[in-house]
């Protein structure tokens, strides 16, 4: 029932989470951003070099990755060289084949090959001013919000704090460092994940 969901996003996930949760504030009882962050370009501009520039790098090697040919979902989540893979986690075979399974061709592929692309980074892109609005909605929600991070993420790092200082539901929270994950972390740690939203209930 609206008003009364817990939500939980990573990555993209908690991307499109987030804009929802700062738009329409009144449809959630609490929040989870795990992994994730939302690309005002105000809040961009307050980062620093040093916080950023890791999570710039590990993007565009991301970025770079998710253009070549011999792309699959197996590769992105389970391969030791994939840049969204900082812990070399391996996955079981039943676990590979549930990630391939929506891709049985290269065009199947479209829409993931375009998810880097669309992440907005200054004021010239469409969503800018979406994005504005969103945050300025996040920055009254005063409902139980956590941020969940793992050990080893980089791509997302920056937001971690910015959401934890910018959410007024996220102050004076113990926020959970998911330990032994990375990009994945929903993968790697499900069942602690589960204990922090479970948490906020």
């Amino acid at each position: 029932m609206a008003g009364d969901i817990t939500l939980f996003g990573q990555d993209w996930g908690g991307f499109v989470f987030l804009v929802h949760v700062g738009l329409t504030p009144d449809r959630f009882a609490a929040a989870v951003a795990a992994n994730t962050g939302l690309t005002d370009p105000d809040v961009m501009a307050a980062f620093t070099s040093e916080q950023f520039a890791p999570a710039a790098g590990a993007f565009l090697h991301w970025l770079e990755q998710s253009e070549s040919p011999d792309l699959t979902a197996l590769w992105a989540v389970g391969s030791p060289d994939s840049a969204l893979n900082q812990t070399a986690h391996v996955l079981t075979e039943e676990e590979a084949a549930a990630y391939d399974a929506p891709f049985p061709s290269e065009r199947h592929f479209a829409g993931a090959r375009q998810f880097p692309r669309l992440v907005p980074l200054d004021v010239t892109d469409p969503p800018a001013s979406m994005l504005r609005r969103a945050w300025a909605g996040l920055a009254a929600f005063d409902k139980p919000f956590l941020t969940a991070f793992a050990e080893h993420e980089d791509i997302t790092r920056a937001f971690e704090r910015s959401l934890q200082t910018r959410v007024p539901g996220a102050q004076g929270r113990d926020h959970v460092k998911v330990p032994d994950a990375g990009h994945f972390l929903q993968e790697q740690q499900p069942d602690l994940l589960v204990d922090a939203i479970l948490s906020l209930g």
